[in-house]
């Protein structure tokens, strides 16, 4: 059995806050990592494609991404609203595979789902699937990429790793109260 390294990075927000340098800071530590895999699990944008700032910069950073089975990514609820097709294009322009509520497998070795969000901001373009049927003859791992971790409850014994962001564990006291009162998982790892 063969161990894969995998990075995750959740909720980017760029656009009013966001921009370049943070998305060159996370490039240049992953790539220092020697990463089988990257998941991108949401909120790669703070609601409004047309805020950031050194889009092809960001492009070609995310581009620049080395791993063995490259970079895939699924939507958070800030990657929606009324410039929902741009955010799409530009995540597929930087040789992300988008996922939605769709699945691959990758190099007979898991197979990774990718969740619409449970409740974008905004235009998006589908309701997320309630069940995605998975063909899994070789019984690989099954990974899932979900934004948010209320969600945790729709996944059963076949999911065996579900990688989430949105929680910013409250970001700041009392609200980290809040998110731990919320969410079975607002920080970290749970078993």
């Amino acid at each position: 059995e063969e161990n894969l390294k995998i990075g995750l990075i959740s909720d980017l927000h760029l656009g009013y806050l966001y921009d370049d340098k943070r998305v060159e800071e996370i490039v240049d530590k992953l790539n220092k990592m020697d990463l089988d895999l990257v998941c991108i699990v949401g909120d790669i944008f703070d609601g409004d494609y047309y805020t950031v700032k050194n889009k092809d910069n960001i492009k070609s950073l995310f581009k620049s991404i080395k791993t063995k089975y490259g970079v895939y990514a699924s939507l958070g609820n800030h990657d929606a609203g009324n410039s929902y097709d741009e955010i799409v294009k530009f995540i597929q322009e930087s040789n992300i595979k988008l996922l939605r509520d769709e699945y691959v497998q990758i190099d007979n070795k898991i197979i990774l789902v990718g969740r619409r969000d449970s409740s974008p901001i905004g235009k998006s373009d589908q309701k997320r699937e309630e069940i995605i049927k998975i063909s899994n003859p070789l019984n690989l791992p099954i990974i899932v990429m979900d934004h948010q971790p209320g969600n945790l409850k729709e996944y059963d014994d076949n999911v065996d790793l579900l990688l989430c962001g949105h929680t910013h564990q409250g970001q700041f006291f009392p609200l980290n109260i809040v998110t731990d009162i919320v969410y079975d998982v607002d920080y970290g790892y749970y078993q």
